[in-house]
């Protein structure tokens, strides 16, 4: 799976990408979160994600609804 960098994931986040935050698995040692660019099919590095976090904007994406979403948008400057 290819990996982007912060400048590529903004561009696909400003083109209408969205983010898919993937917990660990408790039952999985050593299972981590992970970050992916759906359109894309790309993944992010946990560095990458924590520089978009300030222009990002959760999706209320319906998958647990009394958890946090794992799905998110660019809220940021277009």
């Amino acid at each position: 799976m290819a990996r982007f960098s912060y400048a590529s994931a903004v561009a696909a986040l400003k083109s209408g990408d969205r983010i898919m935050v993937t917990n660990p698995d408790p039952s999985k040692a050593g299972d981590i979160r992970r970050f992916h660019l759906i359109g894309a099919g790309g993944g992010l590095t946990s560095a990458t994600f924590a520089k978009l976090v300030p222009d990002l904007v959760p999706v209320g994406d319906g998958l647990f609804a009394d958890e946090p979403s794992q799905t998110f948008v660019w809220g940021g400057e277009t």
